[in-house]
C-alpha cells in the first residue's frame, strides 16, 4: 500500500511539474551582492559585484581574466534546478561591456563568452565532443586579436564535431572515440561537420570586415540569443543572435543531438582565454540585466531591444508592496502636470490601468488608459519631486522607466535620465497621497510595485500609415512590412533623406536620398536581417520639420 501511494504521489508531482513546464522566465539585474547564490560558480572569485558602473550606472558584475591564466571563470544558471524542467528552446538576453584591457594583450583576448549548454558535465566542451549522444554546447566566443573592437560568434559542439573518430561503444574517452556509431552514411557531408575535437565557429555577421555583430570597447551592448534543439534524425536545430536589436546570425541547420535525453541544461556565462594562450595582462568584462525565458514568457514587454515584436498592447496595475491596499492612480481624465496619487486598489478602475510601452533596452513608458498621458518624473531628479502625468512622447526620457525586478512579481521603476531616482509611494498608504521620485534603493519597499496584467489586446496596424500633419501628405506602406517599404510624397515635398532606426534610436542603414522632384520611393532592407519588432522611419529636410513613423516588421 505504501509503495502504491508513493508511486501515485510521484505521478502527481510529475503532472504538476509538467503543467508548469510550458513557460518560464527569470531575470537578474545583479543588484544583489549575493547574486552568486543563484548560479553554479567555478572560479567565482573572479566574479565581482559592483554597486555602480553597470548599464545606466546601475549595479553589475565584473569578471576579471587574470594575467598568466586562462580564467575568467564560469557562472551557470541551471535550468532543471531552477525551473524543474529542461526546455528544448529558450531565449536569453544580457548586457555586456568589454573593457579596453581585453584588446591590450599582445595578441588580444580570444576565447569563450556566454551561451547555451547541454553538456551535463559529461561532454560537449573542452575537446570532448558529445557526438549527439553525450552532450552539446553553443557558447559564444569573441576575438580581439590585433584590432580595436570585439568580434562575436557561436562556438558549437554538435553531433558532427570530430565526425571521423573511431567508434568504441560506451566509451567515456570522447576526445578519441565516438561512443555510438552515426546512423547516417555520410557524417562528413552533414552541416558544419568537422574532424576537430573542438567546436565549430559560427560567425555573427561577416568577420572579414566590421559588421553589426561587432562591439567597440568601453561601451554597453544588448545581446539576445535563441536556441532550439533539433528533432532527432533531422538537421533543423536553430541558433540566432541579435546585437542592439539587429539580427546578426540565423543558423537553421544544426544537429545538436541524436538522443532526446539531451535538452538545454544551463545558460553559461563562460569567460576563458584560449586555446593554449593565457592572458598576458589583467582584462575585464562587465555584464548586466540577464534574462532567460521560454518563447512567449519574457516577463512583460518586448524583452529588451530587438524583442519579441508580437505587437501586443498590455495594460498593467501597480500596487504598492508595503501598502497593498493602494495602487498608482492617475486621477480622473488627464492633463499636463496632473499629480499621480495613491488610491484604494481597484484593478477595474481605469485610472489605475497603465499601458506598458517598450522604449527598448529594458525601459518602458506607462500611459494612462484611454488617455495620451504618461507617468513623467519631471526634469532631472530630486527627492520629493512629484510624479506627474504629461503628454506621452517617445523620446522624452522623463517618461522612460527601467523595470527592475525586486522578486516575487514586484518591480522598481528607475528613471532613465536620473538613474539614482525611482518612483516612490512614500511611507504607508492613503487615498490622495502623492507619488514621488526618491533616491533609488533596492530594499526600500516604498519603491516596489506589484505588477498585475489587467488586459492585453492586439494593436491595430494600418496597412498604410498616412500623415497629413502640417502642409504635406506622406504615405508609408505596407505596415507591417517584410523587406521593402514604399514612400509616397507630394511634389516639392522638401524632404532630403529617409532613415530607418531601431526602437532604441540606432540608425540601421545609410540615408536614402530624397529628390524634391521625385514623389515615389522604395527602401529595401533585404541585407539587414532585421528581427521582428518595432522600427522607426524618419524623414528629414533642411528647412522643414522631421516626420517619424512607427513601423512593425513581420
Amino acid at each position: 500500500m505504501k509503495t502504491k501511494l508513493s508511486f501515485l504521489l510521484r505521478c502527481f508531482l510529475i503532472a504538476i511539474v509538467s503543467s508548469f513546464s510550458h513557460g518560464q522566465n527569470w531575470e537578474d539585474n545583479f543588484n544583489s551582492p549575493n547574486f552568486k547564490n543563484n548560479y553554479d560558480m567555478n572560479q567565482g572569485q573572479n566574479f565581482r559585484h559592483l554597486t555602480s558602473g553597470g548599464y545606466n550606472n546601475s549595479a553589475c558584475v565584473e569578471i576579471k581574466i587574470n594575467k598568466g591564466s586562462h580564467h575568467g571563470g564560469s557562472m551557470r544558471y541551471m535550468l532543471k534546478q531552477k525551473w524543474g524542467f529542461e526546455p528544448e528552446e529558450v531565449y536569453a538576453e544580457y548586457r555586456v561591456r568589454y573593457d579596453a584591457s581585453m584588446g591590450n594583450q599582445s595578441a588580444g583576448y580570444g576565447g569563450k563568452a556566454p551561451g547555451f549548454s547541454g553538456t551535463y558535465d559529461e561532454a560537449g566542451w573542452g575537446n570532448r565532443p558529445g557526438y549527439g549522444v553525450e552532450g552539446w554546447s553553443a557558447r559564444g566566443t569573441i576575438n580581439c586579436d590585433n584590432q580595436n573592437y570585439v568580434q562575436n560568434r557561436y562556438y558549437v559542439y554538435h553531433t558532427y564535431t570530430n565526425y571521423d573518430a573511431p567508434v568504441r561503444n560506451g566509451t567515456t574517452d570522447y576526445r578519441n572515440f565516438n561512443p555510438k556509431a552515426h546512423s547516417v552514411s555520410n557524417p562528413g557531408g552533414q552541416p558544419h561537420a568537422s574532424t576537430k575535437t573542438f567546436g565549430s565557429g559560427l560567425n555573427w555577421g561577416n568577420w572579414s570586415r566590421r559588421d553589426a555583430g561587432d562591439m567597440d570597447f568601453n561601451r554597453w551592448y544588448h545581446v539576445k540569443q535563441y536556441v532550439k534543439l533539433n528533432d532527432v534524425g533531422r538537421n533543423n536545430g536553430i541558433l540566432r543572435a541579435w546585437v542592439d536589436g539587429v539580427q546578426v546570425c540565423n543558423f537553421t541547420n544544426i544537429n545538436f543531438r541524436r538522443d532526446n535525453k539531451l535538452k538545454v541544461y544551463a545558460y553559461w556565462f563562460n569567460y576563458y582565454n584560449g586555446g593554449r594562450d593565457v592572458a598576458d595582462g589583467d582584462a575585464y568584462v562587465r555584464i548586466d540585466d540577464f534574462k532567460i525565458y521560454t518563447p512567449g514568457n519574457n516577463g512583460g514587454g518586448s524583452g529588451g531591444s530587438g524583442g519579441g515584436g508580437n505587437n501586443t498592447q498590455t495594460f498593467v496595475h501597480m500596487k504598492k508592496r508595503n501598502a497593498s491596499g493602494y495602487a498608482l492612480d492617475g486621477g480622473n481624465g488627464g492633463a499636463n502636470n496632473q499629480n499621480v496619487k495613491l488610491w484604494a486598489t481597484n484593478t477595474n478602475n481605469q485610472n489605475q490601468q497603465w499601458e506598458e510601452i517598450s522604449r527598448g533596452n529594458g525601459f518602458y513608458s506607462y500611459k494612462k488608459r484611454n488617455t495620451n498621458f504618461c507617468l513623467d518624473g519631471g526634469n532631472g531628479g530630486a527627492n520629493n519631486q512629484n510624479l506627474k502625468l504629461w503628454s506621452c512622447s517617445n523620446g522624452n526620457q522623463n517618461q522612460h522607466w527601467k523595470k527592475i525586478s525586486a522578486g516575487n512579481g514586484y518591480y522598481r521603476l528607475q528613471k532613465r535620465n536620473a538613474s539614482n531616482y525611482s518612483i516612490d509611494g512614500g511611507n504607508g498608504g492613503r487615498n490622495n497621497q502623492n507619488a514621488k521620485i526618491w533616491t533609488s534603493n533596492s530594499s526600500n519597499q516604498n519603491q516596489q510595485w506589484k505588477f498585475t496584467t489587467v488586459s492585453t489586446s492586439k494593436l491595430a496596424t494600418d496597412k498604410k500609415l498616412v500623415d497629413e500633419s502640417g502642409t504635406d501628405h506622406v504615405v508609408v506602406s505596407p505596415n507591417p512590412f517584410t523587406s521593402n517599404l514604399n514612400i509616397t510624397l507630394e511634389s516639392n515635398h522638401g524632404y532630403k533623406s529617409a532613415n530607418l532606426y531601431s526602437i532604441t534610436g540606432r540608425k540601421l542603414i545609410s540615408s536614402k536620398v530624397l529628390d524634391n522632384n521625385k514623389t515615389n520611393y522604395t527602401m529595401s532592407f533585404d541585407g539587414l536581417n532585421l528581427a521582428p519588432g518595432l522600427y522607426l522611419l524618419k524623414l528629414t529636410g533642411s528647412q522643414k520639420a522631421s516626420k517619424v513613423f512607427k513601423l512593425v516588421k513581420n
